[in-house]
């Protein structure tokens, strides 16, 4: 579990590298990103982008590496995170500050996450215009378990702490951030080991208190 200091740095540090010009931009090494191509169980082929931390392969460190989800807002993609992303590399190659693995994704109906394929083998576009109640569950549920499947394997590898996990949403991935945590903290542990609970910070963006009839 992060500690508090942990908690707060988080926080503070993703409200300030979203203000505008409130760190400078400087030339720093970082580790390249990874994009991939995930299908969610329901058949929507999500873009997700991780951009892991310069630690995440050592040995002795890549289980203190904090993972951070960002969510975007409604009619946005994964690159309204940009700056952001720069920042949290720029963050990690100070050895004194927690080290991050961020991890970018375009919701279904959003970026180039519109393909669905249904067991039949039809396909059908989605339109981020149209979303309705039922595909922002969906979000909450199948497009966040995706995401949490590629950070179980880096985790099971020891690139980073899934314990850590920290969610930072923007109007719509504000509500899919608290609506899949509300469900990841209701999976009771294991008597052998532990599953779910992993959540353990959240920085909402703009959030709207009810979203498409869905209350945070």
């Amino acid at each position: 579990m992060l500690s508090r200091s942990g908690w707060v740095f988080v926080a503070t540090f993703v409200l300030l590298a979203w203000a505008p010009g409130a760190l400078a931009q400087r030339a720093f090494r970082t580790t390249p990103a990874a994009a991939t191509k995930v299908q969610t169980k329901d058949g929507v082929e999500l873009s997700i982008t991780c951009y892991p931390s310069r630690v995440a392969k050592d040995p002795a460190l890549g289980k203190q590496v904090t993972p951070v989800v960002l969510l975007h807002d409604e009619k946005d993609t994964q690159g309204m995170f940009s700056s952001l992303v720069a920042r949290f590399q720029q963050a990690d190659q100070d050895p004194k500050q927690p080290a991050f693995t961020v991890v970018t994704v375009d919701l279904r109906g959003h970026g180039v996450s519109i393909r669905q394929t249904a067991p039949n083998g039809q396909t059908r576009q989605l339109d981020a215009a149209k979303i309705n109640r039922d595909d922002v569950l969906a979000m909450s549920a199948q497009d966040m378990e995706a995401v949490r499947g590629l950070l179980v394997e880096q985790n099971d590898a020891g690139e980073l702490n899934l314990n850590k996990l920290c969610l930072v949403g923007v109007g719509l991935g504000a509500t899919v951030a608290v609506n899949w945590a509300e469900g990841d903290w209701k999976i009771a542990p294991l008597l052998v080991g532990k599953q779910g609970q992993d959540v353990k910070a959240m920085v909402l963006i703009s959030p709207q208190w009810k979203y498409r009839g869905i209350m945070l």
